[in-house]
């Protein structure tokens, strides 16, 4: 879980990417990290053009490790909400 964490924050920087929108991506894959390894022609398959389009252009420029480095810098707190009840955090 903590290295998905990273996932979550990358994908998080895009204003079409939030809670409701993890929430349907998590129905479908196991984790962020699983999301962000899969090939876009295979994500096409269970997921719409929008969430697509958004999720390859947050691949194509975020770095997952860079911005979890930001977001240590910054001494944020990373909550995110695994959709069978646990809450994980950081910082």
């Amino acid at each position: 879980m903590a290295d998905d964490k990273k996932y979550w924050v990358a994908f998080s920087t895009h204003q079409t990417l939030g809670a409701k929108t993890f929430r349907n991506i998590l129905n479908i894959y196991d984790s962020m990290e699983e999301v962000w390894k899969t090939p876009a022609d295979q994500l096409k398959e269970k997921l719409p053009y929008k969430i697509i389009s958004a999720i390859n252009e947050v691949k194509a420029t975020k770095n997952p490790d860079e911005e979890m480095k930001k977001v240590e810098k910054l001494n944020l707190k990373i909550i995110t909400k695994e959709f069978g009840g646990e809450v994980a955090t950081s910082g």
